[in-house]
């Protein structure tokens, strides 16, 4: 039987990137980008806007205290060599106020031309299901602190 092929640089990125949401701190979440890497969360009818590093962290630091226990899983992958790209199929779950979370994503990364960084990292959600959990973890949030029901996290 043949030794098992060594993972690419480029699948060992994309896995940097999945480790990082596995640990659940900015540092690790952060460290696989580039200086000049861009998030944007799709479908586009979302109205999300692309954000550098600064920006992401800021809007991902909400997140990180309501949900413990993260965990990402890939269940496929597909690589591109000469285009530095990977796609993930991934579903995550964690714990929250509310109970469970479990979403599905399809992560679409471009990499630096040495494939050790993501220059472009495009999430793809349930929107659905993220807008609904959401909205219920925010209210339930907010439930107490004299805010209204609504709002986003």
């Amino acid at each position: 039987m043949p030794a098992p092929e060594e993972p690419s640089q480029l699948l060992l990125t994309a896995l940097r990137v999945v480790d990082g949401y596995n640990t659940w701190t900015l540092p690790a979440i952060l460290a696989p980008r580039a200086p000049h890497c861009t998030q944007q969360i799709h479908p586009t009818r979302l109205g999300r806007p692309p954000l550098n590093n600064a920006d992401y962290a800021e809007y991902f630091s909400a997140f990180i205290p309501h949900f413990k226990n993260f965990h990402v899983e890939v269940t496929d992958v597909v690589e591109d060599q000469e285009r530095n790209k990977v796609v993930l199929h991934a579903k995550s779950t964690a714990q929250t106020v509310l109970g469970e979370y479990a979403n599905e994503y399809v992560l679409m990364l471009q990499m630096t031309e040495d494939q050790r960084q993501v220059v472009s990292f495009k999430e793809f959600v349930d929107s659905g299901y993220s807008e609904e959990y959401m909205d219920a973890l925010a209210r339930k949030l907010n439930e107490g602190k004299g805010k209204g029901a609504g709002g986003k996290l």
